[in-house]
């Protein structure tokens, strides 16, 4: 053949009159339609004429699926079929209810809800056995029960939408990994992509859950048939199959023929079946077996470059089990069906070579001849005919090459993937290190070689290097004017302030909640008093919940955008802020903070990311210590005023002004607060000539074709109404729901969570326990408890200058002095050592000084709670810098580890901290936290030392999702 098929009306004779979903340019909305020749008639606009249709639902011809037409049964679809019928052979038929094909759009006839592909073809299971596992046999169920799996249906498609190659996991060489010698493992665009010809029943008649039917009456559930193309990945397929089935490897698409020719059609072409050597169970057995169907089958695969060759050619009569049998086994187990449910064959296959119906059953292990998998760009094409009158048309589509065409190789070490990248990266020596750069290594200043007075050459600081390079679109965060980047920076940071403060407020009036709820009783002793181990719930789950929302609050705002999640967060701890002041029980008190916390969430993962997104690298040091400074005086200033407003107003009150300060920014960051989420390698590929590189021989002039294509580009005005816009999409929310935990991969994740974690959770810990202590002898503080929180303000405010004045500094320095112009995120990683340090000295302080009970020892109180406050803030604008500059786009994922564990730890800290000082004292409980957050502190040691190496072996990682392997 020259070309394929394309003129298939002889398949659709006045014997046939097949269903399916059509439009065209007349009939704009997809509707039910059927075919005669080469003519399609619109259904919808039959029913005028014909009084037998409308009998049925109104508007049923008019909807975009056969769902409820199917659902009717075969009746419905035996008077509409005759009455069509007997239109045509009157000819009859209405006015402008016809089209031609070719004018056509044909879609999907049916809503697919389930779909199981089977495996009826003996010759098929002895081949493909062959083929994948290199030995020759049936599966054990074989003859006693149809074998088939659950498909996928988000990937059927309608005949003609083109399919493209998966990439997956693969051995290398499946025959060799079988034998145990070589089981490299490979991920990458499937090698081996493969067609298979199958039919498909589509059920029509719902079979209710927990009813069961025989296959003698099972064809009253049957709509019709259809011809399917599972495309398979053969070699991801060997990998996974074993021992639940495929999955990836049939997940890239199933091809459905449009048009679903009805149970009634197919009557005339019924055949007896190959039989079986045994009785078979009550449901499968049928008094006759003439319940197979012949149909001549035909694979047809044209070349790119436009070659056709006939693959295959194979007769339906050679299944071993009719499709009254597939339904009733499925259904034995009380299933139920609904109406577009399918039930595939599986493979079509003769005992012949030229009626294997798929590429693997044509690659048997040698000596048999190995014909190779379909190429890129080949159109493989299904035809099926039953005789006069009577056929399937096409079942049609190309395959396109693979979204990614590297290649990972994945060694088989009992992990999934192995660093192996980390041995190359620690044998580099330090010429070849500093001649890298990876994701966070940037050019941060030009330097010059200049003459100076005395007549020497000295390296001078020619200008900052803007990085990351804004794109030209004013939608760009980076392009933001300085007036609204500050009042990001402001808003975002109000909102990490006022979740700590509605976090942290609660504090101080524990005291005062002991008897918040109490009942009394005329005749007995009050209940409802609350042990103040208890109370420290209220804070507890606050801060679990603080960050295990971002379980869904980072994904969300990697898929919708930050601003509706910020906005929606703002909103939520608003309501719930009120909620906690209303509570009438301590249940529901717990349960408002609960939610609190959950509004909360994204002030420590989306904001500082939000932050970081607007501000280049050589600004972002200080950006964050502003942030920093909010978030951590949230905490103090809550429990400072907590004491306060509970002595003078009432611990209600906490809530009230947590609800109306959420409420005035959240209505501000409505107003000021635009979208950061911005894809900025689209919007400097506009721009960028093809055959763009900044780092090319040819960079220069590359870089003027792209300023003056820039200078030619209009992008939209960024106008205030357009910054108001609210939601975005980008596809793939569950994936963005698991790919967080890939962070986990990166060291600097690890030693900021660690940080974190053991820092907010000293600082909850002292926050919760301190008001405690210094509402009991000798101090009796009373409603001043809140003072506690002086030294953590402090301590805040001198962690905030020496950050603010450091960590810009000590990069340009470095860059300026050692590194040639080139910034290194892990230059800041110094300032952290004398911070931890004293952040450590100072639970021990609180401790002792706690333990002490003297009338002078809340001096030490103070202290120890400064000091964990100076150290406090150096993890969130110096660590969440690091995982900002490092690991760039998976930034939100790192915040979202370190918020979980962080949240993980504060709960388990404050939810054990009340019973355990009252049962061993106060020194013992500081002393061990103190000493965990000397071995976390540890950690900042080899990621300084490290850093730079441990980015070289990640930066595959970092850049594209997975570890290429050398």
């Amino acid at each position: 053949m020259t070309s394929l098929q394309s003129d298939f009306g002889s398949h659709f004779g006045i014997e046939n009159i097949p269903f399916g979903i059509a439009s065209s340019n007349k009939h704009t909305s997809p509707q039910a339609v059927t075919r005669f020749e080469n003519n399609v008639i619109f259904l919808a606009d039959l029913v005028q004429s014909v009084s037998e249709l409308q009998t049925l639902p109104n508007g049923i011809f008019s909807q975009q699926t056969l769902n409820v037409f199917a659902a009717l049964g075969r009746p419905a679809h035996r008077l509409v079929r005759s009455a069509i019928q007997k239109l045509i052979q009157e000819s009859k038929l209405p006015e402008g209810s016809t089209e031609d094909v070719s004018a056509c759009q044909m879609h999907l006839p049916v809503s697919v809800a389930d779909f199981t592909d089977f495996s009826c073809s003996e010759y098929h299971n002895l081949n493909a056995g062959l083929a994948a596992m290199g030995r020759k046999g049936l599966p054990p169920s074989w003859g006693f029960i149809p074998p088939g799996y659950a498909g996928r249906c988000s990937s059927i498609k309608i005949s003609g939408t083109p399919v493209r190659r998966p990439v997956g996991s693969f051995w290398e060489d499946n025959m060799a990994a079988m034998r145990g010698e070589n089981k490299k493992i490979i991920y990458g665009p499937s090698r081996r992509m493969d067609y298979e010809l199958e039919l498909s029943a589509v059920i029509g008649k719902p079979l209710p859950y927990g009813q069961t039917v025989t296959a003698e009456k099972a064809g009253e559930h049957i709509f019709g048939f259809i011809m399917l193309n599972d495309w398979s990945a053969r070699d991801i397929q060997i990998l996974e199959m074993i021992p639940l089935g495929p999955l990836n490897s049939k997940n890239s698409g199933t091809t459905m023929s449009p048009w679903i020719i009805t149970y009634d059609a197919m009557e005339p072409f019924r055949v007896r079946g190959p039989g079986w050597k045994h009785t078979l169970p009550p449901h499968l057995a049928v008094e006759k077996d003439d319940r197979g169907l012949s149909i001549d089958l035909s694979v047809f695969v044209q070349s790119p470059e436009r070659d056709v060759t006939r693959a295959c050619v194979a007769n339906s009569s050679v299944l071993a089990w009719s499709f009254e049998q597939l339904l009733a086994h499925q259904g034995s187990a009380g299933c139920g069906f609904q109406a577009g449910d399918l039930l595939a064959c599986g493979t079509v296959s003769e005992d012949s070579d030229d009626g294997r119906g798929c590429m693997l059953e044509h690659n048997l292990p040698p000596p048999a001849v190995q014909r190779g998998y379909l190429a890129d760009g080949v159109v493989v094409q299904f035809t099926g005919k039953c005789g006069e009158g009577v056929g399937f048309g096409e079942c049609r589509a190309e395959l396109l090459p693979a979204l990614s065409t590297e290649t990972w190789t994945i060694v088989n070490r009992g992990t999934v993937f192995t660093m192996t990248q980390f041995r190359h990266a620690f044998s580099l020596d330090k010429q070849e290190l500093n001649e890298m750069a990876p994701p966070g290594t940037v050019t941060l200043m030009d330097r010059e070689l200049v003459r100076t007075n005395t007549g020497h050459h000295e390296f001078e600081e020619n200008h900052i290097h803007l990085n990351p390079e804004p794109s030209p679109d004013p939608a760009d965060p980076l392009n933001f004017s300085n007036s609204r980047k500050v009042m990001i920076l402001v808003l975002m940071s109000l909102y990490a302030f006022v979740t700590n403060v509605s976090s942290s407020i609660i504090s101080s009036a524990l005291p005062s909640l002991v008897t918040a709820f109490m009942q009394l009783h005329p005749h007995g002793p009050p209940t409802g008093i609350l042990p103040f181990s208890k109370l420290t719930h209220l804070v507890a789950i606050n801060n679990l919940f603080l960050g295990a929302s971002n379980i869904w609050w980072v994904p969300l705002g990697n898929t919708f955008g930050r601003r509706p999640v910020i906005l929606a967060c703002l909103a939520i701890l608003c309501a719930t802020s009120i909620w906690a002041g209303e509570a009438k029980s301590y249940n529901s008190l717990l349960a408002a903070r609960l939610f609190q916390g959950v509004g909360g969430g994204a002030a420590d993962t989306l904001a500082p990311d939000v932050v970081g997104q607007i501000f280049f690298v050589h600004q972002r040091g200080r950006a964050m210590a502003i942030y920093t400074i909010f978030l951590a005086s949230g905490s103090l200033i809550g429990g400072l005023i907590g004491g306060y407003i509970t002595a003078s107003m009432g611990w209600r009150w906490t809530m009230y002004i947590s609800a109306i300060l959420s409420g005035a920014i959240l209505l501000l960051s409505f107003l000021f607060v635009p979208e950061t989420l911005f894809d900025r390698e689209a919007a400097m590929a506009v721009v960028r000539p093809e055959g763009y590189d900044k780092d090319s021989p040819v960079g220069e002039k590359a870089e003027m074709a792209r300023v003056e294509t820039a200078a030619s580009t209009v992008f939209p005005e960024y106008t205030f109404a357009r910054s108001l816009k609210i939601g975005m999409y980008r596809p793939g929310f569950f994936k963005r729901c698991i790919t967080p935990y890939t962070t986990l991969l990166f060291p600097g994740t690890w030693m900021v969570m660690l940080h974190y974690a053991g820092l907010v959770g000293l600082i909850v810990t002292i926050s919760t326990v301190a008001p405690q202590i210094l509402a009991q002898p000798p101090y009796l503080w009373g409603g001043s408890v809140g003072l506690i929180n002086v030294g953590g303000l402090v301590g805040t405010v001198l962690g905030a200058i020496y950050t603010y004045f450091t960590a810009d500094y000590i990069v340009k320095r470095q860059a300026k002095r050692e590194r040639h112009g080139f910034g290194e995120p892990e230059a800041r990683l110094p300032l952290m050592f004398p911070a931890l340090t004293i952040a450590t000295a100072g639970a021990l302080c609180f401790g002792f000084s706690a333990k002490a009970a003297t009338p002078k020892a809340w001096i030490g109180l103070e202290f120890g709670n400064g000091m964990v406050a100076f150290g406090l803030m150096q993890v969130p604008s110096i660590g969440f810098n690091y995982l900002i500059e490092s690991y760039g786009a998976w930034s939100a994922d790192c915040f979202l580890m370190v918020v979980t564990f962080r949240a993980i730890i504060s709960f388990a800290w404050t939810f054990f901290v009340g019973t355990w000082v009252e049962s061993a004292g106060p020194a013992l409980p500081f002393g061990i936290f103190a000493l965990l957050m000397g071995v976390f502190s540890l950690t900042t040691v080899p990621v300084w030392l490290f850093g730079k190496r441990m980015r070289v072996a990640t930066s595959k990682l970092v850049m594209k999702g997975y570890v290429r392997s050398e």
